[in-house]
């Protein structure tokens, strides 16, 4: 499993090879807009609904079970890979917090910033690192879970050597670094194809917030969090899932367990649902310019920093510049006390240390 913004275009290309065997959730929505917001949600099911990352809030230390404490708990070895400096964003922290057995940044890989894959800037480029990657899961004890964070998307958008006119430039900075992101999967996967664990694991493939996008459907609110999501195992056909329910990251540790049959008993917070649970249509919440967003398949929900509640008609990647001025009102006080529940719920668990309780 792995995330980066690179994700968000990379699997318009990567991913149309695999869709006959996966699971595309075009649904999909970022609980936050940086990076260090994405790994709480990812690992632990907790979306981002105060103004400052939990990974730096005052809250970090307040008990958490990720999924790596759980999986480790029922006999995985654990790991989160991640290409930057070592104590970047704090990752290395909250991946042990979350119960990552082990953390493997640019300090473990060889040579590290005197090798020629280093980007000369964040870390490793995405190609090397993901043929790394490849080769550690292969030296991992079975069962294993493992995380990784690849980086190449981020500015400066640079390449390594010699590949500047290998991919088409596109009209964005990043466009060109996407193109050499969705070769390096390409290779990724042809690489991990040779290898004995291959047909016995599931890829989830997510980013961890959206970038530059010249397309004006996606220059709003709902589209400024709006992400892919893809799941997909070689060895076995998927559970039948609806692949236009509402997801988002914080669902993904409900999902890895539903899949394994390992959700019975475990410390899960509330905030998300497997994407394989037929008995709902999904949501998402997240917090952006003041206001909570609750995002259904047939209304987004905004909850005002003054409190008041607000509906929009729901359509992929869009909402509109005004709220609807007659909602059905009992739509309003269904999803609006929905939110409100989430909201609340968050931040008393955080202040109170709560969550679990």
């Amino acid at each position: 499993m792995w995330g980066s913004k690179i994700m968000a275009a990379a699997t318009r290309h990567f991913s149309i090879r695999w869709l006959p065997k996966g699971c595309f959730f075009r649904e999909h929505y970022a609980n936050g807009r940086r990076s260090i917001e994405a790994l709480p949600a990812t690992l632990a099911g907790l979306p981002s609904l105060l103004e400052s990352p939990f990974i730096t809030s005052n809250f970090q230390t307040d008990e958490l079970h990720g999924l790596g404490e759980i999986l480790t708990r029922q006999g995985y070895s654990t790991s989160m890979y991640h290409g930057a400096q070592n104590g970047t964003m704090g990752f290395n922290t909250f991946a042990g917090a979350a119960g990552m057995q082990r953390y493997l940044g640019l300090e473990e890989y060889p040579n590290a910033t005197q090798s020629l894959d280093f980007d000369g800037h964040w870390g490793i480029f995405d190609e090397p690192y993901l043929q790394y990657f490849a080769r550690q899961l292969g030296q991992q004890q079975q069962p294993f879970f493992s995380l990784l964070f690849t980086l190449s998307s981020h500015e400066p958008f640079g390449l390594p050597a010699g590949y500047e006119k290998r991919f088409p430039k596109g009209t964005q900075p990043i466009h060109r670094t996407i193109a050499y992101t969705d070769f390096a999967l390409r290779q990724f996967f042809k690489a991990a194809a040779r290898q004995p664990w291959y047909q016995n694991t599931l890829f989830i493939l997510l980013a961890d917030h959206t970038s530059q996008s010249d397309q004006r459907g996606y220059q709003n609110t709902l589209g400024a969090y709006k992400t892919p999501l893809l799941l997909f195992h070689p060895g076995h056909a998927l559970p039948p899932a609806d692949t236009h329910r509402i997801t988002q990251q914080a669902d993904v540790p409900a999902t890895v367990l539903d899949y394994l049959h390992r959700g019975a008993g475990v410390p899960l917070l509330p905030f998300g649902y497997s994407v394989f649970d037929q008995g709902t249509s999904g949501r998402a919440v997240f917090l952006s310019g003041g206001s909570y967003f609750l995002v259904h398949t047939d209304f987004v929900t905004e909850l005002t920093a003054d409190n008041q509640v607000r509906l929009y008609p729901y359509r992929t990647h869009f909402i509109p510049a005004t709220p609807l001025p007659n909602p059905d009102p009992q739509k309003l006080r269904q999803y609006g006390d929905e939110l409100k529940a989430c909201v609340q719920f968050y931040v008393n668990g955080l202040v109170d240390n709560t969550m679990y309780k």
